[in-house]
């Protein structure tokens, strides 16, 4: 792991065994930049062996539009509520 001194920016290691239920596993660093808020304002994930990442990637296809939409369905909603102040 790897902050920077004045906390903007990290690295951070991380490893995922079993993925999709397979035995293949990826090891990787993400690369976090914060802004003056402390918001994300970069997210890089570097990652490998490439046959880990066909199996990561196949999986999060399954999980994430759905879950994008329940994102934005909620978004929709508090938009929704403020409009009829």
């Amino acid at each position: 792991q790897w902050l920077s001194d004045n906390g903007q920016e990290w690295a951070l290691e991380f490893t995922a065994d079993g993925l999709g239920g397979t035995d293949k596993s990826i090891r990787g660093i993400d690369l976090v930049t914060l802004n003056e808020e402390g918001k994300i304002t970069n997210f890089r994930i570097l990652a490998a062996p490439p046959n880990g990442m066909a199996v990561l990637k196949a999986e999060m296809m399954k999980r994430v539009p759905a879950a994008m939409a329940r994102m934005q369905e909620k978004q929709q909603q508090r938009k929704r509520g403020r409009s009829s102040l």
